[in-house]
């Protein structure tokens, strides 16, 4: 009698975790610099903090002025006005460092035109939040712009 076996394929799959523990926190605030426009002139004020070993920032580079930090981008997710998707980058000058603490922090502005009479949320989301006790890794900051004359 005949044996006939059977071939097994085995696989081997090599899973990497990768700890994207990169962002510690943000805040996103916005005003009308210029009301006379048409359109409006509208000025985001934004800081964010990050791991430092993502950025690593010195204290020379604080002072000069142009090493920046960050990536990603602010963009318009609800009740946007016409051509308005991305409202700009989140990279910014590094202004602040803790190595101890691992951080690295920066604040910058830009400014973009809106229409008059306009109400929608600018977000920045991403993943890669530090590590919590509890909660996941996906976060969200964002500011609701009005610029309906009150």
């Amino acid at each position: 009698m005949k044996s006939i076996g059977a071939s097994v394929p085995v696989f081997f799959v090599l899973i990497v975790v990768v700890s994207c523990s990169h962002f510690r926190g943000s805040m996103i605030t916005w005003r009308v610099k210029n009301s006379t426009s048409n359109p409006l002139v509208v000025e985001i004020l934004q800081r964010h903090a990050w791991n430092y070993s993502w950025w690593p920032c010195t204290t020379g580079q604080i002072t000069a002025g142009n090493y920046m930090i960050g990536s990603g981008s602010i963009i318009c997710r609800s009740g946007c006005p016409l051509n308005i998707s991305t409202i700009g980058s989140v990279v910014i000058p590094c202004t602040g460092f803790n190595q101890i603490e691992n951080y690295v922090s920066g604040e910058g502005r830009f400014t973009f035109r809106v229409p008059s009479n306009s109400l929608f949320r600018a977000v920045f989301n991403s993943s890669g939040w530090f590590s919590l006790v509890t909660g996941g890794g996906a976060w969200s900051v964002a500011t609701e712009i009005n610029t309906y004359i009150r």
